[in-house]
């Protein structure tokens, strides 16, 4: 339940920080090489960012 809280929390601090940059996750998931719908996953503390990013090379 811990991990839960704490994927949660970074979470917000990645859309805090996105929104900041007045980016759309769809803006963040083409800097980090992922999808709108894996930004959105990793917002809510659904996945971890190393699941979000796993394996991505830039092209």
């Amino acid at each position: 339940m811990l991990a839960l809280a704490h994927s949660q929390h970074a979470g917000s601090l990645v859309r805090i920080g996105r929104e900041a940059l007045g980016w759309r996750q769809a803006d963040l998931g083409k800097r980090l090489l992922c999808s709108q719908s894996a930004v959105s996953r990793l917002e809510q503390g659904r996945t971890r960012i190393f699941a979000c990013c796993a394996g991505r090379q830039p092209k």
